[in-house]
């Protein structure tokens, strides 16, 4: 039995056999004590209690030749000889030699079910070996097999801890173990290579360190959730040590201790991903640029034959059917490619003075069916009141943002409320004198996007949803030198706001208003 294959970590202190056997030999009041090794065809003495009266000493090896340890391993059970000389069966064992003719032992097994050796005593006299001394015995023989087994859970945790080195040294991806604050304690090769810092100044800094700040001004918000929920995926852009921008996917996982609570972050180059998302935005934009050409002429022909006298009234509904058709396709053409040139910052915005009341009911009459599908009701309010024909509520924008921006906002709104209940657009001016418009609904955020709620492709379980209403609805707040807020909660419903800079009711609509009075009076 080799000891390399039974403790490669020599984990085992062998002094405490070398105890075991002293004391068990004194107790007993024997000639010999000893913890033998089969080492085939041999055995061999491996630990030998210390008295000169006994015939064998450590490391002794000796041809198995119908010694008593040899039954032990063929039997696999305990032994009890209390006089050799008296039974057939021991007359030629080798230990009478030595004058041993009384011999208890116990085999000692290995945690895979091997024998490794034996525990045994030896007399020179007759000796039945009271039940105490058995009992001491078989107390040293568990304690030894103990000592297999830490062996044996030493080897296996080192080999596992041997495969786990290599499979994270080996990963594709940046490995990080932090602390419950964020701080890197260890990284993988990759990570190093990646982000062009040595291992020694990695585990000197915070993995927020790596963020790049122009994308991520709250980076912190993650770690407390994955704490909570036990994981959290996201996306991140790093910086490397030579100021390069990486996109990254971040998988962090808490690892549970009730002391010392940790993050293993896994971050994924997703750089190439990066580009072929921006390719496809590339084609699709040109291919909706390219679109509007062959719409000119859908929308252009129903025009000119609508000029015509020869038609019937249904022809003309139906051609106006085509055209109105058209003029939507070409609006949500301009939309798209209005939002691409608003998240490059390219947006030609121009301003001015627009009244919300009239687009926020176009907004009402386009989601009628949606309202009436989903038993719904829309209630709008200015400054607490429910609002009047009369009413008007300016904003500094463009019209078809506005539009754009509120119709996204409500149907979301439409679409995560309950049935039978009411969604609020309240209008009034918050204490910074800015233009607030809040969409109230009895429906909640769910918690696995809260925190990520208003970005690019943030949805949750819904069929059709792709996470671009919200995203693009915050995107033009923005272009509109507006801000963008939420809060959700099981008590309270979601609000959703935007604050936008305050219009002013223009000359030419308070000419507008003087007429219409005159026309009244008249």
């Amino acid at each position: 039995m080799d000891l390399k294959h039974v403790d490669p970590f020599n984990v085992i202190d062998f002094s405490e056999w070398q105890r075991i056997v002293d004391i068990l030999a004194r107790v007993a009041g024997v000639i010999s004590a000893a913890i033998t090794r089969i080492h085939l065809p041999y055995i061999e003495a491996f630990k030998v209690s210390k008295s000169e009266l006994s015939p064998f000493h450590e490391g002794m090896t000796i041809e198995l030749s119908n010694h008593y340890c040899e039954e032990i391993f063929v039997s696999r059970e305990k032994l009890l000889v209390k006089n050799a000389l008296k039974e057939e069966r021991w007359m030629d064992a080798p230990e009478i030699e030595h004058g041993l003719i009384s011999y208890m032992g116990y085999p000692l097994y290995l945690p895979n079910g091997e024998i490794f050796g034996t525990l045994c005593i030896h007399d020179s006299k007759e000796n039945d070996y009271s039940s105490e001394i058995d009992s001491l015995m078989y107390h040293f023989k568990k304690v030894i097999e103990s000592h297999f087994v830490l062996a044996d859970q030493t080897k296996r945790l080192k080999g596992s801890e041997a495969r786990y080195k290599s499979l994270v040294e080996n990963a594709a991806d940046a490995i990080f173990l932090l602390d419950s604050t964020g701080r890197i304690e260890d990284v993988n090769s990759e990570a190093c290579r990646r982000y062009g810092y040595p291992h020694e100044q990695l585990t000197r800094m915070s993995f927020q360190d790596l963020h790049c700040q122009v994308r991520w001004s709250d980076g912190a918000w993650w770690i407390q959730e994955c704490l909570d929920k036990g994981e959290v995926v996201f996306e991140v852009c790093h910086d490397t040590q030579d100021g390069a921008e990486t996109p990254a996917e971040i998988n962090a996982r808490a690892i549970a201790h009730p002391e010392k609570p940790a993050i293993l972050a896994m971050a994924r180059d997703i750089s190439t991903r990066k580009k072929m998302e921006q390719l496809k935005e590339d084609i699709d934009r040109i291919t909706r640029h390219d679109l509007k050409t062959p719409l000119n002429g859908i929308i252009n022909v129903p025009e000119i034959l609508l000029d015509y006298d020869n038609l019937t009234e249904h022809q003309r509904e139906l051609l106006q059917m085509i055209r109105t058709a058209g003029y939507r396709m070409l609006d949500m053409i301009n939309s798209s490619l209005s939002l691409y040139q608003m998240e490059q910052g390219e947006y030609p915005y121009k301003p001015s003075n627009i009244d919300l009341i009239p687009i926020v009911r176009d907004v009402e009459n386009d989601i009628l069916d949606m309202l009436r599908r989903d038993e719904v009701d829309l209630c709008v309010r200015i400054n607490g009141e429910a609002c009047s024909e009369e009413n008007a509520f300016f904003v500094y924008g463009e019209n078809w943002l506005c539009y754009s921006m509120l119709g996204n906002l409500v149907k979301n709104a439409i679409e995560a409320s309950p049935a039978e209940t009411t969604v609020f657009v309240d209008l009034d001016t918050d204490a910074s004198g800015l233009a607030r418009i809040t969409i109230t609904s009895d429906s909640v955020i769910p918690e696995e996007i809260y925190n990520r709620f208003g970005q690019k492709y943030v949805t949750f379980n819904k069929k059709y949803g792709t996470g671009l209403g919200v995203y693009s609805a915050r995107l033009i707040a923005e272009t509109m030198k507006g801000s963008f807020s939420w809060s959700s909660s099981e008590e309270a419903g979601t609000a959703v706001s935007v604050s936008l800079p305050q219009g002013q009711e223009d000359s030419r609509s308070m000419l507008s208003i003087e007429a219409s009075g005159k026309e009244h009076e008249a």
